[in-house]
């Protein structure tokens, strides 16, 4: 697990287990989802948001991410260009 976090989410707890990949198709979208599933499964008690960030994410891995309950975020969508300093 590349990240987990914890919180609360309209007051309970909550853990968002992320992976980062650099490409992401759907067969490996279908591991890290067990591999999610898998630690999830231990955290009975709190909600728990499963996140992967690809800088290339394939349309099948979007697919998958959709039909298994992954947030797959696209890199572009949180690399904002930086100013130079």
């Amino acid at each position: 697990m590349d990240l987990v976090g914890t919180g609360r989410r309209d007051g309970q707890p909550v853990t968002v287990l992320a992976e980062c990949r650099t490409t992401l198709k759907g067969g490996e979208m279908r591991r890290l989802a067990r591999k999610l599933a898998a630690v999830a499964a231990t955290l009975t008690d709190r909600e728990v948001l499963k996140v992967v960030v690809a800088m290339n994410l394939h349309p099948t891995g979007e697919k998958v991410a959709r039909e298994t309950g992954i947030w797959a975020i696209p890199y572009s969508r949180i690399n904002r260009e930086r100013s130079s300093y």
